[in-house]
C-alpha cells in the first residue's frame, strides 16, 4: 500500500509568488523558517497572534499558506463564493492536471489581474 503525501501548505516557491502577487502575510497560516541550514528549511504553523509582517520578519521566515485558506481567501474576498471556487479549481484543474495549490494560486492571480480580488488583503492597496 502505497502512503498519500499530502501537502500541509504552499511550497517555498509558491508562497514566493504568492507575496510577489502582493498578497498580505497576515493571511498566512504557516512559516517556513531556515534553522539549520544543513537540515534545510522547516515548517512551522503560524498561530494567529503571531500572523503579522513584523513577527514574520524578525524571525527571518517565509510565510505559506494551507489549501484551506486560500480556498477561503478567494471565497470570502474576491467576488466568488466556496461553490464557484470549486467549481473553477475542477474545471482549471482538470484541464492543467496541476497541483490544487498552483490552481488556487493562478485563480488568486486572474482575480487580482481582472480587479476583482479584495484589495485589503494585499499590500500596499
Amino acid at each position: 500500500m502505497e502512503l498519500i503525501k499530502s501537502k500541509p501548505c504552499t511550497t517555498l516557491k509558491q508562497s514566493e509568488r504568492l507575496t510577489n502577487l502582493g498578497l498580505k502575510v497576515e493571511t498566512a497560516d504557516f512559516m517556513w523558517m531556515l534553522i539549520d541550514p544543513k537540515k534545510g528549511w522547516s515548517l512551522y504553523f503560524l498561530e494567529e497572534k503571531y500572523r503579522t509582517e513584523d513577527y514574520i520578519k524578525s524571525v527571518k521566515a517565509v510565510p505559506a499558506w494551507s489549501l484551506d485558506m486560500l480556498i477561503g481567501i478567494l471565497a470570502k474576498y474576491s467576488s466568488m463564493g466556496y461553490i464557484q471556487v470549486l467549481q473553477e479549481m475542477d474545471y482549471e484543474y482538470s484541464r492543467h492536471r496541476k497541483s490544487l495549490y498552483d490552481v488556487v494560486i493562478n485563480l488568486i492571480e486572474k482575480r487580482i489581474e481582472e480587479g476583482t480580488f479584495n484589495k485589503n488583503y494585499l499590500k500596499n492597496e
